[in-house]
């Protein structure tokens, strides 16, 4: 029998014992017991993306006992702020941040606000839900239908005032839409955050809000508000009855989606097992019934995929902000 030189037996028990140690030894331990993971919302609490993240924290503690899932709050400069402070963090898969489409792309895309950072230099992990907007009155409003509604904008030019929250942002940009595909003129209010835009809608201080209907549900069950038109190309499942913009013959429609996304240098294993859990407590029951709750659509798209969104939304996201910007120049 042939022998293996003395040499060819030591470089093949190397290579066993690199097979060997490549396995199970390489699996990444995370999140780690007793850490913290902190979700970065960029915006004030109270509103739709700060309570989806929330709910959804809670589905991840549940995933994973003995690790926090936390919110921190951290509005200012359009989400810059919010933004900074995740893109500061070390990409370790410890903070994290909340996307919400609208306002993420206008924090960087308009040239006004200098940002330093753009889409590549995250990493998409997944989306949790879509959004349907919806154009919204007070209840005892004079107008009962959104034809109503543009009938009086087109007849009294910027007459009424609709409500706002940060410049660009995604309720401004879907009021613009209102305006371009109805041909009304409104008088728009900024207000800063969701919070104080459906705060003056109930006081009366402005006569219409686009807004999107996830973050108007307890207000349109206690009377409050009326919907008069979900801008989308399908209703809303939480109210079905309602029509669309594009039924009602307006070319209108807005789509904001929320993910969640971590700076770039994060280990592809990591975003790998937070995007399956993402989707596992979406999947759950006591979850999805808990966002159905908040009018909250999931959503949910892995990483590779939300990744490629993303992309062709900042695309779309160009253009829409091109039209708003010349529009507010006028």
């Amino acid at each position: 029998m042939r022998r293996v030189p003395k040499i060819g037996k030591v470089l093949l028990l190397l290579i066993i014992g690199i097979m060997i140690g490549a396995t199970p030894a390489t699996a990444i331990d995370y999140p780690k017991q007793g850490s913290t993971v902190t979700f970065v919302v960029p915006y004030s609490p109270g509103g739709n993306s700060d309570t989806n993240t929330r709910i959804l924290a809670a589905g991840l503690e549940r995933l994973f006992p003995g690790v926090s899932f936390v919110v921190l709050n951290k509005p200012g400069a359009g989400t810059q702020t919010g933004m900074l402070y995740v893109l500061k963090s070390k990409p370790d898969g410890y903070t994290l941040a909340h996307i919400s489409s609208g306002g993420f792309f206008s924090s960087y895309l308009r040239p006004d606000r200098k940002a330093i950072y753009s889409l590549k230099d995250f990493v998409p992990i997944a989306s949790h839900q879509i959004g349907k907007s919806g154009a919204f009155v007070r209840s005892d409003s004079d107008f009962k239908t959104l034809k109503d509604l543009i009938t009086y904008a087109k007849d009294h030019p910027k007459e009424l005032k609709a409500g706002c929250a940060s410049v660009l942002g995604s309720t401004h940009l879907g009021t613009l839409g209102l305006q371009r595909g109805t041909g009304a003129e409104f008088s728009l209010v900024h207000f800063g955050s969701g919070s104080k835009q459906r705060t003056a809608l109930l006081g009366g201080h402005v006569d219409l809000v686009v807004t999107g209907i996830d973050g108007m549900m307890s207000l349109l069950e206690s009377g409050d508000f009326r919907l008069l038109a979900v801008l989308s190309d399908e209703r809303s499942k939480f109210f079905p009855d309602v029509s669309t913009a594009i039924e009602l013959g307006y070319d209108v429609q807005t789509k904001p989606m929320q993910g969640t996304a971590a700076p770039a240098g994060t280990p592809q294993e990591i975003i790998n097992i937070l995007s399956d859990a993402i989707g596992k407590v979406l999947g759950m029951p006591k979850f999805a019934a808990m966002f159905g709750a908040v009018g909250a659509e999931i959503y949910y798209r892995p990483a590779e995929e939300y990744t490629q969104i993303l992309t062709e939304e900042e695309k779309r996201m160009k253009t829409a902000l091109e039209f708003a910007i010349k529009d507010a120049s006028k």
